[in-house]
């Protein structure tokens, strides 16, 4: 190789190196296969840990009664990725931004992967933080997530289900393909990016101060948010409902507009809140979910919040 060629290449490494963001720790998911669902949903696809087989065992087996066979996403266990990655994923905290009225965390570069809680100041500038609502096992939530809504991108499907393995079926999964139907009639195909299959939302009293009741939702980079979007909650149809924001990310379904909205939103912005809070910060998102719940989630033992594997 010619000497130019080299330092060019180099040159080209070292800037990849130094501007590495989140994007660049998507995982692909390795010997994809096909998968079956609903009518008008081009791709299933479900999030399980290896450390849980039996999670996947038990909710593909109660898909497979409604002929519904969902791709498997390996889920990144976010409590063994190591500090270079997770500042990587980080919002490097930068001078002019909000300091917020809670301490964040930071994962010392050449630590053995223990936080620190700090305080935005100046003595924070050029640091990777994330909220002090999170833990290590909530940003591997959020990468599994993003990776997944990555492949599908890049697969070019319109429509995708994307589950976690903790689903609860409360009727017939096909009634999905109808709300689908009814989302495009009521607004338009390409104007609903978010479609939660079952009921819920974020629900705060509207005669006080909405900020103080939900204080993890802000970012360092969002100095000006007004939250009160956040509590949006209305009837669009007999079956259908708009909302702001809401909480958990065990089933929904994404339009391909939505996809692209949330992957240019993680790709400008990195990681601070956990994947179904931040959610609801990507920029003109549109989320709706379904009055009847039709695939909710059951209670178990949650390995984004606690370390259960070492």
């Amino acid at each position: 190789m010619e000497p130019r060629c080299k330092i060019l290449v180099l040159f080209v490494f070292l800037v990849s190196f130094l501007f590495s963001g989140i994007e660049d720790h998507y995982q692909p998911i390795f010997l994809k296969g096909s998968s079956k669902g609903p009518k008008g949903i081009d791709f299933v696809y479900m999030i399980n840990l290896d450390q849980r087989p039996e999670r996947w065992r038990d909710a593909t087996a109660l898909l497979a009664k409604y002929t519904i066979f969902p791709q498997r996403f390996p889920g990144i266990y976010g409590w063994t990725i190591p500090p270079k990655v997770l500042n990587d994923m980080a919002v490097t905290f930068e001078r002019g931004m909000w300091v917020g009225k809670e301490y964040v965390m930071f994962f010392p570069p050449e630590g053995d992967g223990t936080p620190q809680f700090i305080w935005l100041n100046e003595t924070a500038y050029g640091k990777g933080v994330f909220s002090g609502w999170t833990v290590k096992g909530t940003i591997g939530c959020s990468l599994s997530h993003l990776s997944v809504l990555k492949d599908a991108y890049d697969s070019g499907y319109e429509t995708v289900w994307v589950l976690e393995d903790d689903i609860a079926i409360i009727q017939d999964p096909h009634l999905l393909s109808d709300r689908i139907e009814e989302m495009d009639a009521l607004v338009g195909r390409g104007n609903w990016d978010v479609l939660y299959t079952d009921a819920d939302a974020l629900v705060v009293d509207l005669t006080r101060d909405i900020a103080p009741q939900i204080p993890m939702m802000w970012r360092p980079d969002m100095p000006f948010l007004d939250v009160r979007f956040l509590a949006e909650h209305h009837d669009i149809s007999d079956r259908l409902k708009k909302i702001g924001s809401r909480m958990r990310a065990h089933s929904i379904i994404y339009r391909r507009c939505g996809i692209e909205k949330i992957l240019s939103f993680y790709r400008e912005n990195n990681n601070f809140l956990p994947y179904d809070q931040e959610l609801a910060l990507v920029p003109d998102i549109q989320t709706y979910v379904v009055k009847d719940s039709i695939v909710s989630v059951k209670e178990v033992t949650t390995d984004t919040r606690y370390q259960n594997f070492k």
